[in-house]
């Protein structure tokens, strides 16, 4: 278990999770989680292994919020957004298939905060696009949990905006740093975009699989 004061003097190499997942997870038996200062090729015999990358913001620079003109944002409203922002994530990961169900689940985190659920629409009032943030009151972390833009609206700007408008949300709402974190093989390469938003670090967390449990 991570104590508070060594995950806020490493927020990105002490857990892979944000802190108030970390302690509340289990890994299953066939699964490791490690760093990269830990990891060797010796893991690759019994283990499939899928990088991710945790970053940290320090919410002293935030950019602009500057998105395509017509496009609007608000808050989500829940339950009724619900399914529309499955619907969102769905479309976004091609290889995954998300429920109402499990978007209401993710708003049930203790660490929800509801302002902090964006959703963006294009000018003719599609949704596009979603950001969700989780705010943990007790170390003062923000951590960026979804954002997301539909594949069409790449591009133009809309991710970077969203992911600025969720820090200075998260500044406002009283958070010290904010932690983002995703696999780094990803095609949409999300890490790219958190650079450009002036996240930083380069932790490595190598999520380990048994090999037989992929059969």
């Amino acid at each position: 278990m991570v104590t508070p004061d060594a995950y806020l003097r490493d927020p990105c190499g002490a857990a892979a999770l944000a802190f108030w997942k970390e302690n509340a997870a289990r890994v299953p038996e066939h699964m490791r989680v490690v760093h990269e200062r830990d990891f060797g090729p010796s893991y690759l015999a019994e283990y499939d292994d899928e990088p991710y990358f945790k970053l940290l913001h320090g919410l002293a620079n935030i950019g602009e919020p500057v998105f395509p003109r017509g496009f609007s944002l608000r808050a989500a409203e829940l339950p009724g957004d619900a399914e529309a922002l499955a619907a969102l994530l769905c479309a976004c990961y091609a290889e995954s298939f998300f429920t109402a169900e499990d978007v209401l689940g993710f708003a049930a985190s203790p660490a929800h905060a509801p302002e902090l659920w964006l959703l963006a629409f294009d000018t003719a009032g599609a949704l596009c696009g979603a950001a969700l943030a989780d705010y943990d009151a007790r170390l003062n972390e923000g951590v960026l949990e979804w954002i997301q833009v539909l594949p069409s609206y790449r591009g133009r700007g809309v991710g970077k905006a969203l992911v600025n408008v969720l820090l200075r949300g998260l500044r406002a709402h009283g958070a010290r740093f904010a932690t983002v974190s995703g696999r780094i093989n990803e095609p949409t390469r999300p890490e790219a975009l958190y650079r450009a938003c002036g996240f930083t670090g380069g932790d490595v967390w190598h999520v380990l699989k048994k090999k037989e449990e992929r059969l």
